[in-house]
């Protein structure tokens, strides 16, 4: 990031002109916003609004990263708590400007090259102002949700829906693909995770008709590379993934010491969490199984946590309201799930419906306790071709 010197307007004693700093900044076409040293947005014009969907007032006073949840054009975390830029405010040695990939409300995708200077006001804080027009070249970027039915979006936000894939191991090789961009994929892993009893020569039929459909589906021109050890998706392929979200922000609450804004995180999880993972493709590969249950494990700890924190609060009707969301998993079934609803039903205190609730909680953590410990086994023929439709 490259920490600039600011043509700024100074007072006749030579102090800074904050307000006309603040005019200058708000005048400017590109979004433009400042940060205190506790990370909390103080300033955000107009072409920040008109950019990232959020009016000033609702991001004011909140912090830094829990509005942009920046990431890499890799798709690694960047924005968070104790960001290392804080440390501009005290030092003059400039750093490098660096590239952010951002999630908007709207489902639209944001690659920008943020530019950072610092600004010392007369009573002599510092604020990091960011600013964070577009790339003049952004790389080809999607968002892909995998938590419920698969759903594919382009960076303006539009869902990709008209391609019918010829099979849903095909599908499932593109998501794995994209789940390990960072590395090749050898043929023999994916034949051991997708097509155990294909003969190993005709696994590279299956990556060339998934490139096809991916070329046609992305508009992209050989968007699986061969590598020289396997296959892989572009390094300049952009993916947003909720799942990759749902992990990274489960752990920011996990960190988070305000409750406030840890619900605020936890209630953020829950909304990603449409549904099972990869809901829509009925395979019984362990890597699925393995990553399906992780995925509940951890909706079903955001929903104890957000619980208990209504619950500290004195909101018991709020708490028991959380856990009722459990609903959604599925190794909620059969009698459990009938006791369940029947307890929803029951017409009991708050206080004894919320013990039910976690008493259902802890057991279904238990089954995926036991589903996981499944998953870890030696593979013995866990796959079978009566999984292809």
């Amino acid at each position: 990031m490259q920490a600039s010197s600011l043509a700024i307007r100074t007072n006749n004693d030579g102090t800074l002109d904050m307000n006309h700093i603040r005019q200058t900044f708000e005048k400017m076409k590109v979004p433009v916003c400042a940060i205190n040293a506790a990370q909390q947005l103080v300033f955000w014009n107009q072409a920040a609004t008109a950019t990232f969907g959020y009016a000033a007032e609702d991001v004011i006073g909140q912090p830094c990263w829990s509005v942009f949840q920046g990431n890499t054009p890799q798709g690694k975390p960047l924005c968070r708590r104790n960001c290392p830029l804080l440390a501009m405010m005290t030092q003059t040695e400039p750093s490098a400007d660096f590239r952010l990939f951002s999630h908007g409300p709207d489902g639209v995708l944001h690659q920008l090259q943020v530019h950072t200077v610092t600004v010392t006001a007369v009573d002599q804080t510092t604020h990091l102002v960011h600013f964070l027009p577009p790339v003049p070249a952004p790389n080809p970027a999607f968002a892909l949700h995998l938590l419920g039915p698969l759903q594919l979006f382009a960076q303006d936000g539009r869902r990709l829906n008209d391609i019918t894939w010829a099979s849903q191991r095909q599908l499932a090789l593109f998501v794995y693909l994209v789940l390990n961009r960072d590395h090749p994929v050898t043929s023999t892993e994916l034949q051991h995770q997708l097509w155990p009893h294909l003969p190993a020569g005709e696994v590279e039929g299956e990556v060339t008709a998934v490139s096809a459909t991916l070329s046609h589906l992305l508009n992209l021109e050989n968007p699986i590379s061969p590598a020289h050890d396997g296959y892989q998706l572009p390094g300049n392929l952009c993916f947003w993934l909720d799942t990759d979200e749902f992990d990274k922000r489960l752990t920011q609450a996990t960190e988070e010491p305000d409750p406030a804004l840890e619900i605020h995180l936890l209630q953020e999880v829950v909304d990603l969490y449409r549904d099972d993972f990869l809901l829509n493709l009925p395979l019984r590969s362990s890597w699925i199984v393995t990553w399906r249950a992780h995925f509940q494990q951890g909706y079903l700890a955001a929903l104890q946590r957000l619980s208990t924190l209504y619950e500290e609060a004195g909101d018991l009707q709020a708490a028991q309201q959380i856990y009722l969301n459990a609903l959604k998993t599925r190794p909620l079934s059969g009698e459990h799930g009938r006791s369940f609803i029947h307890l929803v039903e029951a017409n009991n205190t708050p206080l004894q419906t919320l013990r039910q609730c976690k008493r259902l909680i802890a057991l279904l953590q238990s089954e995926l306790e036991t589903l996981l410990e499944v998953c870890r086994q030696p593979l013995a023929g866990s796959d079978s071709p009566a999984d292809e439709p």
